[in-house]
């Protein structure tokens, strides 16, 4: 009886060793999970390295564009009231300025001006209808006070007080020019999001 029962017990852990190799050669070892993961990731990194340059000419051929709008709205800006943008008085930033000077709402005096005079800026830049500001509707803290205007109108506009580039960074406009020069100076700062020493090679100007 005893050695009936060693027979059976043998013949059970045989077929349980035998069961468990064939389950385990059916499946996916650990390593071979990370070989095939460490594969995908290279694959992956191959077409980011591929794709990087194209997104990255779309974005910096949308923002010569818009550059050139820009220059066309200050040219018109210029013509029709003899200066460049410009806040002698610092209350506004340099992208702000250019901004509402653009859409009516800064004047050469370096003033904000309630009402606005008529915008000059390039339709593909901005796209506001005649009826989007009502001057009936400026709060009056805002009609005595000009420097509360600002946050008022980024609210209604729905955006920031200035002209945004493709990688979501506002355009640099400086007048007078930091470096001297006669007119103005206007640039996206790149993907980076930073100009000056070390990183002006991705500035488009």
């Amino acid at each position: 009886m005893t050695k009936t029962w060693r027979r059976c017990a043998m013949i059970c852990v045989r077929t349980r060793k035998h069961g468990s190799k064939k389950g385990f050669a059916g499946g996916f070892t650990l390593i071979e999970l990370l070989a095939v993961l460490a594969v995908i990731s290279i694959l992956i990194g191959i077409l980011f390295l591929l794709f990087e340059p194209i997104m990255s000419n779309k974005e910096r051929k949308q923002v010569r564009i818009e550059l050139q709008a820009l220059r066309l709205s200050l040219a018109e800006y210029h013509r029709i009231r003899g200066k460049h943008p410009h806040c002698p008085r610092n209350i506004c930033t340099p992208s702000e300025t250019l901004f509402l000077s653009l859409i009516g709402f800064h004047n050469e005096k370096g003033n904000l001006q309630l009402p606005p005079y008529k915008s000059v800026v390039h339709e593909s830049l901005l796209n506001l209808g005649t009826d989007w500001y009502d001057p009936a509707k400026v709060p009056n803290r805002a009609k005595t006070s000009k420097m509360d205007f600002k946050p008022y109108l980024t609210e209604i506009l729905k955006q920031d007080l200035g002209f945004v580039d493709p990688w979501g960074n506002l355009y640099v406009y400086e007048y007078p020019r930091k470096d001297g020069l006669p007119g103005y100076r206007l640039f996206s700062v790149g993907p980076d999001g930073e100009t000056g020493e070390g990183h002006e090679d991705d500035d488009v100007e």
